[in-house]
C-alpha cells in the first residue's frame, strides 16, 4: 500500500493510504517552536522565544524610598515569554560602581539597614523559562539615607 502526503492546510496533514484518507493534526511537539497563544508573528512576544532566546522587553526597576527601614520594591520588567518566572537578587553598589550581592536578599522587596547607608541599591532580576535564563540589573536607587526619626515605611 502506497502512502503519500497530499495536503497541508490549517495545521493538519491529510495522508492518502490507498483509497483511505487519514487526517493527522500537527501536535505542538512537532512544531519547530512554541508560540504564545496571543502573539502575532514577529511581535515582541512571539518573534524569538521559539529559538530559546529570552529577550528583555522592559527593564527591571526599583521603586520606593531609599531610607533605612523603608521597603524598596522590585518591578521584574518582562521578557518576550509571558509565562516566564522571575527571581531576584538585591545588591549594594559602592561609589566606584562595584555592586555586590546582599546575602539573603532574594525577594521582590528589600528593606535597607544601617549597613546600607550611603550605598546605592539595585536588583538583578533573572527570567526563567523552559530551562533557560536571562538576567538584567535595574538602575541604581538613590543613596540610602539614615532613618528619619518617628517615621518608617
Amino acid at each position: 500500500m502506497r502512502t503519500s502526503i497530499s495536503d497541508l492546510r490549517n495545521g493538519s496533514i491529510t495522508r492518502r493510504c490507498g483509497a483511505t484518507l487519514v487526517s493527522l493534526a500537527l501536535a505542538g511537539a512537532l512544531l519547530a517552536a512554541p508560540v504564545a497563544a496571543n502573539a502575532a508573528p514577529g511581535s515582541q512576544f512571539g518573534a524569538d522565544h521559539g529559538r530559546g532566546n529570552l529577550i528583555w522587553v522592559t527593564n527591571p526597576s526599583v521603586t520606593g524610598t531609599s531610607m533605612v527601614g523603608w521597603a524598596l520594591t522590585a518591578n521584574s520588567g518582562a521578557v518576550n515569554v509571558p509565562t516566564a518566572t522571575y527571581s531576584y537578587q538585591w545588591q549594594d553598589c559602592g561609589p566606584r560602581g562595584r555592586c555586590t550581592n546582599i546575602y539573603g536578599a532574594g525577594l521582590a522587596y528589600f528593606v535597607p539597614t544601617a549597613a546600607d547607608i550611603g550605598q546605592t541599591l539595585r536588583v538583578v532580576v533573572t527570567a526563567i523559562w523552559d530551562g533557560r535564563t536571562a538576567s538584567r540589573a535595574s538602575a541604581r536607587s538613590a543613596p540610602v539615607a539614615p532613618a528619619s526619626s518617628g517615621s518608617a515605611g
